[in-house]
């Protein structure tokens, strides 16, 4: 009679062990294996807007030449540097100070383009996904530069974008474009996104002494 008891007793405990199993299994799918929805992947990319404080080392390749450009954000302020200029842009008003350090000379303007093209280098992702002029492919989970990232494709008649998300920020770390157009360059180019978050100081950010500067409005 005991020996029944104790079977008696057994056999919850074995239930819940099993679903619990079961649950950690389908937890594992869910973050390794599970393809990711266009719906999801959308999700997932909208994420990375939210990252308010963060470095990115930008490399272009294309052709085998390479330009890097440099972004720091902390706020709502944005100090960008390619080649040899540096901008500083407040993204709530579209206000900009170029610097150039060289001559001692600043130019300070408004400018809604600079805007759409930060956001178009760092959120890429988004505006490309909401695009339903792209079929959308999941390919995989993978690792790019140490970081797990979520592999997606998409294809027009015009264009091959493949990108890799990362599964928990929703930034690119990269971004490969190849031209299908009749007559176009058919040569990909190759964005690599470096970044590190909650990195970037007031000092980052924060526009120079220009008393020195002859400084322009435009």
């Amino acid at each position: 009679m005991q020996e029944k008891k104790k079977f008696v007793l057994a056999v919850p405990t074995v239930i819940i062990i099993i679903i619990f199993i079961i649950a950690l299994g389908y937890l594992i799918y869910s973050k390794n294996f599970k393809p990711l929805s266009k719906e999801k992947a959308i999700e997932l990319a909208e994420k990375s807007v939210t990252v308010d404080n963060f470095s990115c080392q930008l490399v272009i390749e294309q052709d085998g030449e390479e330009i890097v450009a440099d972004y720091k954000r902390k706020d709502n302020m944005v100090y960008m540097k390619e080649i040899d200029y540096e901008e500083y842009l407040n993204i709530d008003t579209a206000e900009c100070v170029y610097v150039d350090r060289e001559n001692k000379e600043a130019y300070t303007y408004t400018s809604d383009s600079v805007l759409e093209s930060y956001n178009t280098r760092l959120y890429a992702g988004i505006k490309s996904l909401e695009d339903e002029n792209y079929s959308y492919t999941f390919n995989k989970y993978e690792k790019v530069n140490g970081i797990k990232c979520a592999s997606i494709t998409l294809d027009s008649d015009l264009e091959n974008i493949n990108m890799w998300l990362d599964t928990k920020t929703g930034m690119v770390t990269k971004y490969v474009v190849t031209n299908k157009s009749e007559g176009g360059d058919k040569f990909p180019i190759t964005y690599i996104y470096r970044y590190q978050t909650g990195n970037v100081t007031d000092d980052d950010i924060k526009i120079p002494d220009l008393s020195d500067y002859t400084v322009l409005e435009m």
